[in-house]
């Protein structure tokens, strides 16, 4: 009788022994599972906070406005949009910006250019447009925002690629007799949450592709699937009138040559 009572409480007590370590098991595996979701959670604020950081908005030296380099003071005012990673901003800096220059230098356009980021999605990670767009204005800051720019789009990176590390764009600075204050700016992104605030700006302004030109205001528009060609002819087409509006006799258009390129704008990833 006793042996029986014995085997009782021995699997009375088996039983109790395995519910305490289901019991344990479950805890555990609950435990593991808010772990789990803790991390997941701070994970997606941690890239929430990434992606909506803002940096110190900082004036540029240079002669500005909220979102623009400004150069020149003439009668006719043109707006420029451009993103230094934007192939058709290349062909299009490449066949205006000699002529552009020229009638800013002769005290007849205000040219006000503004250096974008919406490509920054197409450099693979490294925010190429924003870190360009900040060294040019800081090649603005000493006097050679111009050069600066040209030597960008020479060197321009295929998109969907890391694009010039800082380094290299420093360079760019330093070969055209750019000091120390300059390789400074660079080296502390001194001017990147002013390119941030410049491509905010121009999204509230409905500008959403790149090159973006205006004249006096006016958007320069072509029909709908034209290529950069187009809007080159349009523009020299609206920048005439707006002269001549201005009681300014333009020389002659140079003979551009060939503006045939890839068909359609730049646009915002």
């Amino acid at each position: 009788m006793a042996k029986r009572y014995d085997k009782k409480q021995q699997a009375a007590r088996i039983m109790r022994e395995q519910r305490k370590r289901e019991q344990r098991r479950k805890q555990l595996i609950m435990g593991g599972a808010i772990v789990a979701v803790l991390v997941v959670v701070m994970g997606i604020i941690g890239v929430a906070l990434y992606l909506n950081q803002t940096e110190e908005v900082v004036p540029p030296k240079a002669e500005h406005t909220e979102s623009a380099i400004v150069q020149g003071d003439g009668p006719v005012t043109v707006d420029l949009y451009e993103d230094f990673m934007c192939p058709i901003c290349k062909n299009f800096h490449g066949q205006v910006s000699q002529d552009l220059q020229q009638l800013v230098d002769e005290g007849n356009v205000t040219l006000r250019v503004h250096p974008i980021a919406i490509l920054d999605a197409a450099s693979e990670g490294t925010r190429y447009s924003t870190r360009s767009a900040a060294a040019a204005v800081c090649a603005a800051d000493e006097g050679k925002f111009s050069e600066y720019t040209a030597e960008l789009f020479a060197n321009q990176p295929p998109e969907r690629t890391p694009g010039l590390d800082d380094a290299e764009l420093t360079k760019l600075g330093t070969d055209l007799g750019l000091g120390q204050s300059f390789s400074s700016c660079v080296a502390d992104k001194t001017y990147r949450g002013w390119v941030q605030q410049a491509t905010d700006t121009a999204a509230g302004d409905k500008v959403t592709a790149t090159p973006t030109v205006f004249v006096n205001g006016e958007k320069v528009t072509v029909a709908p699937n034209q290529g950069i060609d187009a809007v080159i002819a349009q523009f020299e087409k609206d920048l005439t009138a707006a002269l001549e509006a201005a009681g300014i006799t333009p020389a002659a258009n140079p003979d551009t040559g060939d503006h045939r390129a890839p068909d359609g704008e730049t646009t915002r990833d």
